[in-house]
């Protein structure tokens, strides 16, 4: 019992959406759920608008540790192969699509982190220890410099997990919200092949001949289908057809019924929001006549913690310091935002000038100004242009 349960504790957990192998009775069986793949997901015009804008403003934030370090590690993972920015939207793309992302720390002789390498969902398995306390990650590579398997400890690997959903066979593993639109996308993609097809057959549609009162053979039909169709095509394109009383012509329809119930179907822009919990007004940049730009950002970047808080979490487990991600740097990137609360704050009297102008300072607004204690930039700011004047 005891060996068997050692098998158990080995079971290969899901990576993405590979098949995770269970034991059941004694023998091995695979489990491959049904799944969205990126090419599919990202073919699709709204769930690229989401994945495209949500990876590109987490990846523009700015680490902020209390490792000068790890923060340059995190900037550069790749050095000059990658910029930091291409390396995370990489990493976070893959987490919204698969649920789960991996990179390969590289360290030193002394154990710091020198380098992070993403590394593609299809190239690692996932599996628990003999005891199952840790999992082990077997990573295929096939480059100039390794090829073949490897096998890295869970120190070894950055893991970004999206909702961990604890059942038992993927306990361990991310689940992607894209695989919550598996419905809407069937439907989708046979609403899309239906209107190809209805294009298609616009010009050309699929033609019933009956000839009334008539028991045709089987070379009767050829003949006058072949009649029929020399009469429409090649030369005869677009001419006028000459039928005789015996026959009638149709074209074939498609119901309404049919029609009306994909069109109500469609997979639009406010569904695969909901799906990755982001605000369908922000992404659209359209806002109702109750909206306001600035509530609807702040539940954008509230929204984007479901996300954040994942990478945070994994990021400073594995290099051993706290990181964090300052979203404010991605999407108040005019500090717009920034100075119009800290002038809140000032003119209600919370924050001294002084202390609103370090602020401002330490944010990059005035980066170059020299302010010191006890002045009043904005006065100082004011009285010089009445000089000039």
């Amino acid at each position: 019992m005891a060996f068997l349960s050692n098998l158990f504790k080995r079971q290969k957990m899901l990576s993405g959406s590979s098949p995770v192998w269970i034991l059941n009775q004694g023998s091995p069986v695979s489990i491959k759920p049904k799944a969205i793949t990126s090419a599919i997901a990202l073919k699709n015009s709204d769930v690229y608008a989401v994945i495209s804008r949500v990876s590109s403003d987490i990846a523009g934030c700015r680490f902020v540790t209390d490792a000068q370090p790890i923060t340059d590690v995190l900037n550069s993972p790749l050095g000059n192969l990658m910029s930091g920015f291409s390396v995370w939207q990489a990493m976070i793309v893959q987490m919204m699509l698969n649920g789960n992302a991996f990179a390969v720390i590289t360290r030193d002789t002394n154990g710091y982190p020198v380098q992070i390498e993403p590394v593609p969902n299809e190239k690692v398995t996932v599996a628990l220890d003999d005891y199952g306390k840790d999992l082990t990650y077997t990573i295929h590579f096939d480059d100039s410099q390794r090829s073949g398997d490897f096998l890295y400890d869970s120190s070894e690997v950055i893991h970004f997990r999206c909702t961990v959903s604890g059942e038992s066979d993927t306990q361990y593993m991310g689940i992607p919200p894209i695989d919550s639109l598996l419905n809407e996308i069937e439907v989708q993609d046979l609403s899309s092949k239906l209107a190809i097809s209805t294009l298609r057959h616009a010009i050309k549609p699929s033609i019933f001949i009956k000839v009334p009162n008539a028991t045709l053979d089987k070379d009767a039909k050829a003949k006058t289908r072949q009649s029929f169709e020399d009469q429409t095509t090649g030369e005869n394109a677009g001419r006028a057809v000459v039928l005789d009383q015996s026959a009638d012509v149709e074209t074939t329809n498609i119901s309404p019924n049919v029609t009306e119930f994909l069109q109500n179907v469609s997979f639009s822009q406010d569904q695969i929001a909901k799906a990755f919990g982001i605000p369908a007004d922000y992404l659209s940049g359209k806002q109702d006549a109750q909206s306001n730009i600035t509530m609807i950002r702040a539940f954008y970047q509230s929204s984007l913690s479901i996300y954040i808080k994942p990478i945070e979490s994994e990021l400073s487990q594995k290099l051993g310091t706290d990181v964090k991600l300052d979203i404010a740097s991605a999407i108040d990137s005019d500090n717009s935002e920034l100075i119009n609360n800290i002038n809140t704050l000032a003119s209600a009297g919370v924050l001294e000038p002084i202390q609103a102008q370090k602020m401002l300072k330490n944010r990059g607004v005035f980066p170059e100004l020299d302010i010191a204690e006890g002045t009043n930039l904005f006065k100082n700011t004011e009285n010089e242009n009445v000089k000039n004047s």
